[in-house]
Formats: C-alpha cells, structure tokens, sequence
C-alpha cells in the first residue's frame, strides 16, 4: 500500500475515495479467460453478428460438415468438434482433413470483430493494473481488440495467449510476439502467425517456443499472485495438461494464506466448486454468473488493494464501479483519476 495513506486500522472504511489514490505494488492478479468470456463480451455476436462459437456448435457454426462429407467421416461419431479433432488427431491418416479443418476454424475466427461500443473486454482491459494478468485460451481476436483500441489510454495488462490466438504474431530469432499483421519491434522482421493449439489430449506446450513461453510467464505470475479469476473456462476434457500446469503455479490449498480465487460463469456453484476445489482454500472464493458482479468490476485497476484492504487490513469497502453504459468518451475520462493516481508510483512488481 502506498505509505501516505492510512489504511491499517480494523474497522475503517476503503471509500471510493481512499480506493482512487491508494496504488501499491506487489501481487497480481491474474484472469484466466475461457471461450465463455469471449461469448458473453459478443451474446448477440461480434459487429457483423457473427456468432462465437463453441466445441459443441463450432461444426455448424463455422461451416466444417462439408469437409467431413468430402473425407467420408460421419458425423453422428462425435458429439462435438474437441471429440472430433482429438479422435482424428489421434487416429492418424487424416492429415488433409485436419488441414483443411484447421484452415477454415482459422478463417472464421479472424474475421471476428468488437462492436463499435465498449464491451466486457474493453471494461477488463481498463480495469486491471499493469502488475496484473490476463490469460485467454480463445482463438479469436477480440481481447487483442480491445487491448490495441484502449492502449493509448491506459497502462494494460500482460496479455498471454495460452493456445495461440489468430491476432498475435510472433518471431521465433527475437522472442517478441505482437498483433498479426506486423514487425518484430527488434529486427523488424514481418512477425509470423501463432499456430492454433487445436484439441488434443496430449497437447505438448514445450514443443512450442511461443506457447510454452506464454505459459513460463503465467506460472511465474500464478506464484505471486493474491487473486485468480477464472472467466467462462470450464477446463474441458483435453485441457488436463492446463489445469496441471496451473495447478503447480498456483499454491496448495493448505499452504494458502489469504489468496482468493473467483469463478465468473453461468454452471451451478455446485458444479465450479468441484471443478475447481483443488485451487480452493475452504472459504477463499466467490463465483458469480455476471461478469459485473466481479471483484474487477467493483474495484476497477484496485483489486489487489481492495483485496489487502479486506484481507489484511480488516476494512470494510464500498466499491468503485464504473458508469457501465457510458460510451468511450465518458468510460475513459471516469478511468483518468485512476491513472493519474498511479502516475509517480514506481515500477509496478
């Protein structure tokens, strides 16, 4: 916490006031984005009502039936495109398929785009400190959209693309990843796609430079972190080599001491808790259906101090939110008082 600010006696109150000019360094907070994210960010679909799909409508939502029919494999085999992919991955002898699977799931994704007016992406991307992360296992472009639309006016997030992502290049001589189309900011080199990490049970992240580093770099950040969120991920079946390494990242729930994990999804709370208790300290999570409801949406580029706040400091808080429905103008001058708070404060660790 910020050393001017007296913030540590029990039974004080965190104001929205004391949350604007209270900026600390130290543990981040980390948001895990699964394809729910990006579904609620576009319900309606994405400018041009292009719909975001699932494993489970991906096949007819994109158009991929036609290169079954064209390589003889029967649909009603699979229930979704990840028993799908993963079973022809599997099997061998399908190489032209997965191509051609591949080439079209590539096309569509790129051709996604934000609507014109702030969305749930926009909001994340302002509402997180420049300590903090957000990690998405999403193919499609619309987190990188928000980010390059909003980068001039605040400080971001690191961004990590944890299978790729269809907006992000990367050069393999320099290690630099950056928005697809365009250079390596060291050589000046045109930056090359990230392969798409499709479906697979056995997905070998270290057999990939620009995968295996995105996940370097979310483990060392899953450490230190005080807070996880994990939005719309629901850890599905081939992504056990995920949760693992996750898991080893984030502490064990007994050696735990106030780190708190929140879940924003539409399942049961029965079902997330089970999901997720092997992150779970007895107590230290909340799960909301409502990205709004969020900890990120209370306390916008403050969560880690409203968290020490509460968590260590005994404080009551009142939250900060920000005016949902107001246009760019407006969101952007609400978040100018944020910044400018942060302005002098040092390097954030």
């Amino acid at each position: 916490m910020n050393e001017s600010k007296n913030v540590s006696q029990s039974g004080e109150t965190f104001t929205p006031e004391l949350e604007v000019s209270t900026v600390r360094e130290g543990q981040p907070h980390v948001v895990i984005l699964g394809s729910g994210a990006s579904r609620a960010t576009c319900l309606n679909g994405d400018k041009n009502k292009r719909i975001l799909p699932t494993f489970e409508n991906l096949i007819d939502v994109v158009g991929l039936q036609a290169i079954l029919d064209a390589h003889g494999i029967q649909r009603k085999q699979y229930e979704d495109f990840e028993r799908l992919y993963s079973r022809l991955h599997k099997d061998g002898g399908f190489a032209d398929c997965l191509s051609a699977l591949e080439e079209c799931v590539h096309d569509y994704f790129s051709k996604m785009e934000l609507p014109d007016q702030p969305t749930i992406y926009d909001h994340l991307v302002l509402s997180l400190h420049p300590r903090d992360v957000i990690a998405t296992f999403n193919w499609d472009p619309l987190l990188v959209q928000a980010a390059m639309r909003n980068a001039s006016h605040v400080e971001l997030p690191m961004l990590l693309f944890l299978h790729g992502n269809v907006a992000v290049g990367y050069c393999e001589k320099d290690k630099r990843k950056g928005p697809y189309p365009g250079r390596c900011p060291v050589c000046r080199n045109s930056l090359q796609p990230t392969r798409l990490l499709y479906p697979v049970e056995k997905k070998n992240y270290q057999e990939r430079t620009f995968i295996w580093d995105e996940w370097q770099d979310l483990r060392d950040r899953l450490k230190d972190a005080c807070i996880m969120t994990i939005f719309g991920y629901g850890a599905p079946a081939t992504d056990v080599e995920a949760v693992d390494l996750m898991q080893t990242a984030w502490p064990d729930p007994k050696k735990q001491m106030a780190q708190w994990i929140e879940i924003i999804n539409i399942e049961s709370e029965a079902k997330l808790r089970s999901q997720w208790k092997q992150f779970v300290l007895l107590g230290h999570d909340d799960i909301y259906s409502d990205f709004y409801q969020s900890r990120i949406a209370r306390h916008p580029r403050r969560t880690g101090e409203a968290w020490a706040a509460t968590h260590l400091f005994a404080m009551w808080e009142d939250g900060n939110p920000w005016p949902r429905n107001a246009a760019f103008p407006e969101l952007r001058a609400w978040f100018d008082k944020l910044t400018d708070a942060e302005k002098g404060c040092g390097t954030p660790k």
